[in-house]
Protein backbone atom coordinates (compact mmCIF):
# COMPACT_ATOMS: atom_id res chain seq x y z
CA UNK A 1 0.00 0.00 0.00
CA UNK A 2 1.44 3.14 -1.07
CA UNK A 3 1.96 6.33 1.45
CA UNK A 4 -0.81 8.09 -0.01
CA UNK A 5 -3.46 5.14 -0.11
CA UNK A 6 -2.20 4.64 3.65
CA UNK A 7 -3.16 7.71 4.41
CA UNK A 8 -6.24 7.71 2.70
CA UNK A 9 -7.49 4.97 4.32
CA UNK A 10 -6.45 6.04 8.08
CA UNK A 11 -8.11 9.50 7.54
CA UNK A 12 -11.11 8.38 6.14
CA UNK A 13 -12.63 11.80 6.66
CA UNK A 14 -13.54 13.53 2.87
CA UNK A 15 -11.50 17.17 2.35
CA UNK A 16 -11.89 18.12 -1.65
CA UNK A 17 -9.91 20.43 -3.13
CA UNK A 18 -11.08 21.73 -6.61
CA UNK A 19 -8.24 23.67 -8.39
CA UNK A 20 -9.61 26.00 -11.41
CA UNK A 21 -5.89 26.35 -13.64
CA UNK A 22 -6.58 29.14 -16.62
CA UNK A 23 -9.80 30.50 -17.88
CA UNK A 24 -11.46 27.72 -18.49
CA UNK A 25 -10.83 26.19 -15.54
CA UNK A 26 -11.33 29.50 -13.02
CA UNK A 27 -14.30 29.62 -14.78
CA UNK A 28 -15.53 25.95 -14.18
CA UNK A 29 -14.45 26.63 -10.72
CA UNK A 30 -16.80 30.07 -10.49
CA UNK A 31 -20.23 27.77 -11.01
CA UNK A 32 -19.10 25.36 -8.63
CA UNK A 33 -18.28 27.72 -5.64
CA UNK A 34 -21.97 29.35 -6.81
CA UNK A 35 -23.71 26.04 -6.80
CA UNK A 36 -21.54 24.61 -3.92
CA UNK A 37 -19.74 20.87 -3.46
CA UNK A 38 -19.98 19.79 -0.16
CA UNK A 39 -17.07 19.80 2.03
CA UNK A 40 -14.83 21.53 -1.48
CA UNK A 41 -12.20 24.03 -1.06
CA UNK A 42 -11.58 25.93 -4.08
CA UNK A 43 -8.00 27.02 -5.50
CA UNK A 44 -7.75 29.06 -8.76
CA UNK A 45 -4.09 29.96 -10.54
CA UNK A 46 -3.72 32.02 -13.54
CA UNK A 47 -1.45 34.58 -14.85
CA UNK A 48 -4.04 37.36 -14.99
CA UNK A 49 -4.56 38.93 -12.13
CA UNK A 50 -7.89 40.85 -12.55
CA UNK A 51 -9.23 37.53 -13.34
CA UNK A 52 -8.08 36.14 -10.02
CA UNK A 53 -9.80 39.50 -8.36
CA UNK A 54 -13.24 38.81 -9.13
CA UNK A 55 -13.33 35.32 -8.45
CA UNK A 56 -15.04 33.94 -4.98
CA UNK A 57 -12.51 30.97 -4.78
CA UNK A 58 -11.01 30.15 -1.39
CA UNK A 59 -7.86 30.81 -2.43
CA UNK A 60 -5.49 32.36 -5.52
CA UNK A 61 -2.32 32.04 -7.25
CA UNK A 62 -1.05 34.95 -9.79
CA UNK A 63 0.92 32.81 -11.56
CA UNK A 64 3.59 35.82 -12.82
CA UNK A 65 5.49 33.48 -15.62
CA UNK A 66 3.59 31.65 -17.96
CA UNK A 67 5.84 29.27 -18.96
CA UNK A 68 6.74 28.09 -15.37
CA UNK A 69 6.01 28.14 -11.61
CA UNK A 70 8.23 30.45 -9.37
CA UNK A 71 9.40 29.02 -6.27
CA UNK A 72 6.52 31.21 -4.04
CA UNK A 73 3.98 29.66 -6.75
CA UNK A 74 5.31 26.28 -5.50
CA UNK A 75 5.06 26.98 -1.79
CA UNK A 76 1.51 28.61 -1.97
CA UNK A 77 0.52 25.40 -4.19
CA UNK A 78 1.90 23.08 -0.97
CA UNK A 79 0.14 24.78 1.50
CA UNK A 80 -3.30 25.49 -0.34
CA UNK A 81 -3.32 21.56 -0.66
CA UNK A 82 -1.29 19.89 1.86
CA UNK A 83 -4.87 18.92 3.24
CA UNK A 84 -6.73 17.26 0.75
CA UNK A 85 -8.12 14.37 1.01
CA UNK A 86 -9.02 14.29 -2.51
CA UNK A 87 -8.47 16.63 -5.30
CA UNK A 88 -9.82 17.77 -8.44
CA UNK A 89 -8.21 19.33 -11.19
CA UNK A 90 -9.99 21.57 -14.21
CA UNK A 91 -8.57 22.56 -17.20
CA UNK A 92 -9.26 24.13 -20.64
CA UNK A 93 -6.62 22.86 -22.87
CA UNK A 94 -4.77 24.26 -25.95
CA UNK A 95 -3.15 27.40 -24.77
CA UNK A 96 -0.34 28.00 -23.05
CA UNK A 97 -0.83 27.56 -19.54
CA UNK A 98 -2.40 24.05 -20.29
CA UNK A 99 0.94 23.48 -21.71
CA UNK A 100 3.40 24.86 -19.89
CA UNK A 101 2.07 25.53 -16.37
CA UNK A 102 -0.27 22.57 -16.06
CA UNK A 103 1.87 19.55 -15.69
CA UNK A 104 4.25 21.69 -13.26
CA UNK A 105 1.31 22.35 -11.21
CA UNK A 106 0.52 18.65 -11.15
CA UNK A 107 3.87 17.26 -10.59
CA UNK A 108 4.10 19.70 -7.33
CA UNK A 109 0.96 18.32 -6.58
CA UNK A 110 2.07 14.42 -6.35
CA UNK A 111 5.20 15.16 -4.68
CA UNK A 112 2.78 15.41 -1.91
CA UNK A 113 0.89 12.19 -2.42
CA UNK A 114 -2.49 13.66 -2.90
CA UNK A 115 -5.33 11.50 -4.96
CA UNK A 116 -5.86 13.52 -8.01
CA UNK A 117 -8.23 13.33 -11.13
CA UNK A 118 -7.76 15.57 -14.17
CA UNK A 119 -10.73 17.27 -15.40
CA UNK A 120 -9.30 18.54 -18.63
CA UNK A 121 -11.44 19.53 -21.84
CA UNK A 122 -10.48 19.86 -25.51
CA UNK A 123 -11.64 22.89 -27.41
CA UNK A 124 -14.85 22.92 -29.91
CA UNK A 125 -14.15 23.09 -33.94
CA UNK A 126 -15.12 26.69 -34.05
CA UNK A 127 -11.63 27.29 -31.72
CA UNK A 128 -9.26 25.75 -34.57
CA UNK A 129 -7.57 22.77 -35.44
CA UNK A 130 -4.26 24.08 -34.23
CA UNK A 131 -5.87 24.75 -30.82
CA UNK A 132 -7.64 20.93 -30.64
CA UNK A 133 -4.21 19.28 -31.61
CA UNK A 134 -2.42 21.52 -29.09
CA UNK A 135 -5.09 20.43 -26.28
CA UNK A 136 -4.32 17.05 -27.40
CA UNK A 137 -0.69 16.57 -26.78
CA UNK A 138 -0.94 18.27 -23.69
CA UNK A 139 -3.37 15.77 -22.05
CA UNK A 140 -1.21 13.26 -23.15
CA UNK A 141 1.47 14.89 -21.17
CA UNK A 142 -0.76 15.08 -18.35
CA UNK A 143 -1.34 11.34 -18.28
CA UNK A 144 2.03 10.37 -18.01
CA UNK A 145 2.43 11.94 -15.12
CA UNK A 146 0.42 8.94 -13.30
CA UNK A 147 -2.97 10.68 -12.43
CA UNK A 148 -6.36 9.63 -13.11
CA UNK A 149 -7.36 11.27 -16.63
CA UNK A 150 -11.06 12.51 -17.44
CA UNK A 151 -11.02 13.98 -20.96
CA UNK A 152 -13.73 15.86 -22.35
CA UNK A 153 -14.80 16.83 -25.67
CA UNK A 154 -16.48 20.02 -25.72
CA UNK A 155 -17.54 19.55 -29.54
CA UNK A 156 -19.82 16.83 -28.57
CA UNK A 157 -21.94 19.05 -26.30
CA UNK A 158 -23.14 20.48 -29.90
CA UNK A 159 -23.76 17.24 -30.79
CA UNK A 160 -25.58 16.61 -28.16
CA UNK A 161 -27.73 19.49 -27.81
CA UNK A 162 -27.39 21.08 -31.35
CA UNK A 163 -29.98 23.93 -30.62
CA UNK A 164 -27.25 25.39 -28.17
CA UNK A 165 -26.18 28.70 -28.79
CA UNK A 166 -22.06 29.31 -29.26
CA UNK A 167 -21.70 31.63 -26.23
CA UNK A 168 -23.94 29.26 -24.42
CA UNK A 169 -21.99 26.30 -24.74
CA UNK A 170 -19.49 27.15 -22.21
CA UNK A 171 -22.11 27.36 -19.85
CA UNK A 172 -23.49 23.79 -20.85
CA UNK A 173 -20.09 22.35 -20.56
CA UNK A 174 -19.52 24.04 -17.01
CA UNK A 175 -23.02 22.35 -15.62
CA UNK A 176 -21.52 19.21 -17.22
CA UNK A 177 -18.65 19.56 -15.11
CA UNK A 178 -20.23 20.41 -12.10
CA UNK A 179 -22.44 17.37 -12.56
CA UNK A 180 -19.89 15.18 -13.02
CA UNK A 181 -17.79 16.11 -10.08
CA UNK A 182 -20.72 15.38 -7.66
CA UNK A 183 -21.20 12.12 -9.47
CA UNK A 184 -17.50 11.26 -8.15
CA UNK A 185 -18.25 12.83 -4.66
CA UNK A 186 -21.20 10.65 -4.20
CA UNK A 187 -19.28 7.55 -5.81
CA UNK A 188 -16.57 7.72 -2.97
CA UNK A 189 -16.73 5.00 -0.43
CA UNK A 190 -17.33 7.42 2.67
CA UNK A 191 -21.06 7.39 0.94
CA UNK A 192 -21.53 3.79 0.92
CA UNK A 193 -23.36 1.12 3.53
CA UNK A 194 -22.40 -1.85 1.08
CA UNK A 195 -18.86 -0.64 0.44
CA UNK A 196 -15.86 -1.53 -1.38
CA UNK A 197 -12.83 -2.04 0.72
CA UNK A 198 -11.39 1.82 0.80
CA UNK A 199 -7.82 1.42 -0.01
CA UNK A 200 -8.76 -1.26 -2.68
CA UNK A 201 -11.31 2.04 -4.32
CA UNK A 202 -8.09 4.65 -4.69
CA UNK A 203 -5.63 1.82 -5.72
CA UNK A 204 -8.07 1.07 -8.72
CA UNK A 205 -8.54 4.65 -9.89
CA UNK A 206 -4.70 5.40 -9.45
CA UNK A 207 -2.81 5.31 -12.64
CA UNK A 208 -5.62 4.92 -15.15
CA UNK A 209 -4.54 7.60 -17.13
CA UNK A 210 -8.25 7.36 -18.72
CA UNK A 211 -11.32 7.59 -16.62
CA UNK A 212 -14.58 7.59 -17.79
CA UNK A 213 -17.40 8.14 -15.93
CA UNK A 214 -21.35 8.40 -16.76
CA UNK A 215 -24.32 8.48 -14.51
CA UNK A 216 -27.59 7.38 -15.32
CA UNK A 217 -31.15 7.43 -13.22
CA UNK A 218 -33.86 5.03 -13.56
CA UNK A 219 -36.92 3.43 -11.95
CA UNK A 220 -39.18 0.30 -12.21
CA UNK A 221 -38.49 -3.33 -12.34
CA UNK A 222 -35.23 -2.83 -14.86
CA UNK A 223 -34.08 0.18 -13.32
CA UNK A 224 -30.27 -1.36 -12.59
CA UNK A 225 -29.98 -2.30 -16.25
CA UNK A 226 -31.35 1.01 -17.46
CA UNK A 227 -29.58 2.79 -15.56
CA UNK A 228 -26.02 1.36 -16.25
CA UNK A 229 -26.83 1.85 -20.43
CA UNK A 230 -27.55 5.69 -19.55
CA UNK A 231 -24.64 6.08 -17.38
CA UNK A 232 -22.21 4.57 -20.52
CA UNK A 233 -24.14 7.34 -22.56
CA UNK A 234 -22.29 9.87 -21.69
CA UNK A 235 -22.40 12.92 -23.30
CA UNK A 236 -19.20 14.53 -23.23
CA UNK A 237 -17.16 11.94 -23.85
CA UNK A 238 -16.07 10.10 -27.28
CA UNK A 239 -17.53 6.82 -28.25
CA UNK A 240 -15.89 4.17 -25.61
CA UNK A 241 -15.10 0.86 -26.25
CA UNK A 242 -16.73 -0.63 -23.18
CA UNK A 243 -15.23 -4.15 -24.79
CA UNK A 244 -11.83 -2.51 -23.84
CA UNK A 245 -12.24 -1.21 -20.16
CA UNK A 246 -9.87 -3.22 -17.95
CA UNK A 247 -12.05 -1.91 -14.44
CA UNK A 248 -15.72 -1.26 -13.60
CA UNK A 249 -17.04 0.84 -10.92
CA UNK A 250 -20.55 0.86 -9.93
CA UNK A 251 -22.08 3.46 -7.40
CA UNK A 252 -26.25 2.56 -6.86
CA UNK A 253 -28.00 4.79 -4.96
CA UNK A 254 -31.15 3.05 -3.75
CA UNK A 255 -34.52 4.68 -1.56
CA UNK A 256 -34.85 3.11 1.80
CA UNK A 257 -38.08 1.99 0.34
CA UNK A 258 -37.09 0.53 -2.98
CA UNK A 259 -33.76 -1.01 -1.82
CA UNK A 260 -31.30 -2.97 -3.76
CA UNK A 261 -32.79 -6.79 -4.22
CA UNK A 262 -29.96 -9.65 -4.91
CA UNK A 263 -31.71 -9.92 -8.51
CA UNK A 264 -30.27 -7.06 -9.50
CA UNK A 265 -27.24 -7.83 -8.22
CA UNK A 266 -26.88 -10.35 -10.33
CA UNK A 267 -27.71 -8.01 -13.11
CA UNK A 268 -24.98 -5.75 -12.86
CA UNK A 269 -22.29 -9.22 -12.95
CA UNK A 270 -24.30 -9.75 -16.23
CA UNK A 271 -23.86 -6.90 -17.64
CA UNK A 272 -19.91 -7.02 -16.28
CA UNK A 273 -19.40 -10.27 -17.94
CA UNK A 274 -20.90 -9.37 -21.27
CA UNK A 275 -18.73 -7.24 -22.07
CA UNK A 276 -15.22 -8.98 -21.65
CA UNK A 277 -14.18 -11.48 -19.14
CA UNK A 278 -11.64 -10.94 -16.40
CA UNK A 279 -13.00 -7.59 -16.18
CA UNK A 280 -12.34 -6.04 -12.76
CA UNK A 281 -15.69 -5.11 -11.07
CA UNK A 282 -15.83 -3.43 -8.18
CA UNK A 283 -19.13 -2.04 -6.58
CA UNK A 284 -21.25 0.31 -3.97
CA UNK A 285 -24.65 1.17 -2.28
CA UNK A 286 -26.15 3.54 -0.44
CA UNK A 287 -29.50 4.54 0.20
CA UNK A 288 -29.92 7.89 -0.24
CA UNK A 289 -31.34 8.62 -3.44
CA UNK A 290 -35.79 8.71 -4.08
CA UNK A 291 -35.34 5.48 -6.46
Amino acid sequence: MNNEIEWLYEKKTLNIFVIGVGKGGIEAVNMMHEKGIAHAKYLICDTDDTLLRESRANHKIHIKNTHSLSEDNKIQLKEYTQLATILFVFAGMGGDIGENLLPEIIETINKQNIFTICILTIPYTFEGVAKIEKAKKGIEQIKCLNNAVIELNSQLILQQYPETKPFDAYDKLHNIQFDLLTDIEKSLPWHSYISTDFSDFFTNLKYLRQLVIGSGISEGENRIKQAIDIACKFPLFDKIDLATIDNFYIMIHCSQDYQLRMEEIEQIHLFVDSLRPNIILTWSADRKSTR
